[in-house]
């Protein structure tokens, strides 16, 4: 079922109409809506130990995540001012013949 994990600098104020249940956690950030079709990879790792710079290391991340994906002829993409990647919207379908 779709739900919202709330971050340390989540406010309540900023989640407008919370439609599906919220679960506080000790990550960093703030809200992030968890539901059908989302893929989600974790990465649990001490970043002490690549010289800290969290956002370069979620930059590179990303970059990783869209050249593997490219290899399986998915095209991924970032959006200006958002973490994370996108998949655009299929405007076709798929059949398996059997």
């Amino acid at each position: 079922p779709p739900i919202f994990t709330a971050g340390t600098s989540a406010k309540a104020q900023d989640l407008l109409t919370p439609r599906f249940p919220v679960y506080d956690t000790g990550r960093g950030g703030q809200y992030t809506y968890h539901g059908p079709g989302q893929r989600v990879a974790y990465v649990m790792l001490d970043l002490r130990r690549t010289a800290g710079d969290v956002r370069r290391f979620v930059g590179l991340l990303e970059q990783w995540v869209i050249a593997t994906l490219a290899d399986f002829n998915v095209q991924a993409e970032r959006r200006d001012g958002r973490v994370g990647l996108w998949i655009p919207a299929r405007t076709g379908s798929l059949s398996e013949n059997k």
